[in-house]
């Protein structure tokens, strides 16, 4: 008994031990911040999110550029569970999520509470790369040619692989051989592998004639593995790898918790940002240009509140127009259509499966385990006519998570809530979800008012197209046959589906 005990001691020193040093060296970064914002800067980047701390970072590389960045969100270091890919949905709803809604859906979202879709946004240095599954995901060459051929130049897939290739780190050894990735750049990209299930995945893939392919290669169409933005087990965000990792730089400024409300424009050139910082409102000059780098939501309602954006909308919000152009009057979104298979075996993920000493061991002294994982292992991108599989980009990507995702915890109205009690983590199960990645319906995103505290309105108007229902439905039809595959235990596993 005493040997037990001191066993049992010693490894729980251990695991605080490792917690406190992972934790400090990930996180002692503040250095990087600054507390005395001048007045002028050659460059002012709006968002410190996926991209804006990259662009922020790359600019301050030549020294004889000033750069701010400002930050509406706190620190990475806020919450312990930034850097534990796992607990990604347990960061949404809180404190580092803007956590927009969108207006009632006609033609979709009716088990929803109100008809109502969420939208999680990152509000921290980092932005959705600290609360989201970090899949690292480059997109199809036929999307970046398609952008060259439209007059976009300089966007083609060409022209686009050499940067992939600077950012990436690759640590999945057998890519690092391959010409469509790289060693030594900023940003780690790995695998997220905790189970038997992915490779049990692959095997229905090829017996259902695709190929095991590298997404993020040369061949896009197929099943394959998840690549993760992580390193050692560690969320890996553009803010950490960008910012933190490089510390300071003396000619780049960053300043959190700064709210962009307005650009100051000046015979229609934008000379300034205003913004709000413990509670007080200030204005900084940009000598050169201002990067709007606010994400999908903010810089758009930043453009509006500006000036820029359709004239007849602002002027129904009071705001003269500087530019009478059609901002949030094209806004897509696609979905994910979340169906579930139980099986007759625990290889799957559960509550428990993150919360034993095994796995805090596995991830706190090697980086590996449940908790290095998002949950999403095993991956697929199809078309749906099988004559064009390799002349397109793909109309769905398929994503396998190795645990149920329980529809209770989400926002579902009581009846659907009833129908899914049964399912919940603690079942053996996985969930297969069906993505759309070029949705033909179009929404709006609008000014709800002139108060920039106001959250826009946003309605994507779902399912508004026909096409769209028919790709889910297509993809669905796949989820079934990936389940009826009869030569390899995966389908041996399968019991039922909800």
């Amino acid at each position: 008994m005493a040997n037990k005990l001191i066993t049992l001691s010693v490894t729980v020193i251990a695991i605080l031990y490792m917690l406190i040093c992972r934790t400090s060296v990930l996180f002692d970064q503040r250095d990087i911040l600054c507390d005395i914002i001048d007045d002028e800067y050659d460059y002012v980047v709006v968002g410190g999110g996926t991209a804006g701390s990259v662009v922020a970072a790359r600019l301050a590389e030549d020294r004889e550029n000033r750069v701010l960045l400002l930050e509406a969100g706190g620190f990475y270091d806020e919450s312990w569970m930034f850097s534990i890919l796992a607990l990604w949905p347990m960061l949404q709803k809180g404190q580092h999520d803007w956590a927009y809604y969108t207006e009632p859906q006609r033609y979709s979202h009716f088990g929803f509470k109100d008809n109502l879709s969420y939208w999680p946004r990152g509000r921290v240095l980092g932005g959705s790369g600290m609360i989201n599954g970090a899949q690292y995901t480059r997109g199809s060459r036929y999307d970046f040619d398609e952008w060259a051929a439209n007059g976009c130049e300089g966007w083609g897939y060409k022209d686009v692989l050499p940067y992939f290739l600077k950012a990436e780190d690759i640590q999945i050894d057998n890519l690092k051989t391959s010409k469509y990735h790289k060693e030594g750049g900023p940003m780690a990209v790995s695998e997220s592998v905790a189970t038997s299930l992915a490779n049990l995945y692959m095997k229905a893939g090829q017996e259902l004639g695709y190929n095991i392919t590298d997404y993020n290669g040369g061949e896009h169409i197929g099943f394959n593995k998840i690549q993760i933005n992580s390193r050692g087990g560690t969320r890996e965000s553009s803010a950490v790898a960008y910012l933190g990792r490089p510390r300071k730089k003396e000619n780049l400024d960053i300043s959190i918790n700064s709210f962009v409300t307005k650009l100051a424009i000046t015979d229609k050139t934008a000379t300034g940002v205003y913004y709000v910082r413990n509670n007080r409102k200030y204005f900084v000059r940009a000598k050169k240009e201002i990067i709007i780098s606010a994400g999908s939501v903010n810089s758009p309602q930043l453009l509006m509140l500006s000036g820029i954006g359709p004239k007849e909308h602002l002027e129904e919000m009071g705001i003269p127009s500087v530019a009478d152009l059609p901002v949030g009057l094209n806004l897509q979104d696609h979905q994910v259509f979340l169906l579930h298979s139980r099986i007759n075996r625990s290889i799957n993920l559960s509550p428990s499966s993150f919360t034993s000493p095994w796995a805090l061991m596995q991830y706190y002294a090697f980086g590996s385990g449940p908790l290095a994982c998002n949950g999403g292992e095993g991956s697929a991108f199809v078309n749906i006519d099988n004559k064009v599989q390799e002349m397109s980009y793909p109309d769905l990507q398929m994503v396998i998570y190795s645990y149920i995702i329980p529809f209770t915890k989400l926002d579902v109205k009581d009846n659907v809530r009833k129908d899914f009690e049964a399912m919940d983590e603690n079942v053996n199960g996985f969930t297969f979800g069906v993505i759309n990645t070029h949705p033909k319906s179009r929404g709006i995103l609008k000014l709800r008012s002139n108060d920039p505290f106001d959250y826009p309105i946003l309605d994507p108007q779902y399912l508004q197209e026909q096409t769209d229902i028919d790709d889910f439905i297509a993809g669905i039809r796949i989820w079934e046959k990936n389940r009826s595959v009869r030569n390899t235990s995966f389908a041996l596993m399968l019991t039922g589906n909800v």
